[in-house]
């Protein structure tokens, strides 16, 4: 619906004044507003494909059309914020977020939700984390990733321990939430311990590393035999024997 339109319908007397002939002239622009909407929403859902397809030159061209062509309608301006999240244009998809809150009146704290698919990870490998708000402009993670979309996913994987903090800004105040990261050495292989015995590590710094990472075999005979074949002591395949695996 145009602006002058708008501010029309907003007239005190405008049921008075209007008899039913006239109400009945309004029909054909509300329905052409509608019908411009929707076909906006048709176009943003084009060019979050576009995007995602690297044509991004072209995505961003018919997102400012889609926003030119119905730029107070707040489900438009959820789509909108979307597609740019997509682009990587976190700044502008916060900018329509906030606007299409501010259109809705919503002045609600942010909602977060922030998991991880393992809160426990040997060094090397990698976990998933995983966010979800509602009612912010802008979402952060800290340490290292910065400001990211209102949803998503990021794949992370730390050398050392960890706890990642998201805060999400709105209207309404900052939310925030964090998951915490263990991050453990990885157990010792056979392979390992061969390496260490051939370059001539004292027996007793194998030990103490076995005991306190673990081992990743079983102490078989046969195994216990090629550990011996590179100089392992008895002291050495006893710690071996009870070492966590």
């Amino acid at each position: 619906m145009n602006r002058a339109l708008r501010s029309f319908l907003r007239l005190p007397c405008c049921l008075t004044l209007l008899g039913c002939s006239e109400l009945f002239l309004l029909g054909p622009l509300v329905a052409r507003s509608a019908d411009r909407c929707a076909d906006a929403r048709d176009d943003i859902r084009r060019a979050k494909a576009m995007g995602e397809s690297d044509r991004q030159a072209e995505a961003r061209t018919l997102l400012r059309s889609a926003l030119f062509a119905c730029p107070a309608n707040p489900q438009n301006l959820d789509l909108l914020a979307e597609a740019y999240d997509s682009l990587g244009e976190l700044a502008q998809a916060g900018t329509l977020r906030e606007q299409a809150m501010r259109l809705r009146g919503v002045s609600a704290k942010p909602w977060v939700e922030f998991t991880a698919a393992s809160h426990a990870i040997e060094r090397g490998q990698t976990t998933q984390l995983s966010w979800n708000t509602a009612n912010a402009s802008a979402v952060e993670i800290a340490p290292d990733l910065g400001r990211v979309p209102a949803r998503g996913t990021k794949t992370v994987a730390p050398m050392a321990g960890v706890t990642y903090q998201l805060t999400a800004r709105g209207p309404g105040g900052i939310s925030s939430a964090s998951v915490e990261i263990t991050v453990t050495l990885s157990r010792l292989t056979e392979a390992n311990i061969l390496e260490l015995l051939k370059n001539e590590v004292p027996q007793t710094r194998v030990a103490k590393l076995a005991a306190e990472r673990g081992i990743a075999f079983a102490v078989s005979a046969e195994a216990e035999r090629r550990l011996r074949a590179a100089g392992a002591e008895d002291a050495l395949i006893e710690v071996l024997k009870k070492a966590p695996h």
